[in-house]
């Protein structure tokens, strides 16, 4: 029987509307990419930003925040415009 915990990281992109001048708004969300990991995700926020960042090979023009919920989100903004580019969810 094989005890090794594994996480199940779901990618969605979103569809965006807008501009950096007048604000971004997200249309909708699409699964792009399923990746499902050995192990647990960190619990300090700042090594799991560098775990998920490797692990969807992410470039330095991705940020990742982390947002309090329900559930472990992570939500992906270009770095240099702040436009939403879509999230992480972290468990089933």
């Amino acid at each position: 029987m094989n005890d090794t915990l594994q996480t199940t990281l779901r990618l969605w992109t979103y569809d965006v509307l807008g501009n950096e001048m007048d604000g971004y708004d997200v249309n909708d969300r699409c699964n792009s990419q399923t990746e499902v990991i050995d192990g647990d995700i960190p619990a300090l926020h700042r090594d799991a930003e560098d775990l998920l960042a490797e692990v969807f090979q992410f470039g330095p023009q991705v940020r990742i925040d982390w947002t309090q919920g329900d559930e472990w989100t992570y939500e992906l903004v270009n770095s240099q415009t702040g436009m939403p580019l879509g999230q992480i969810t972290v468990g089933e």
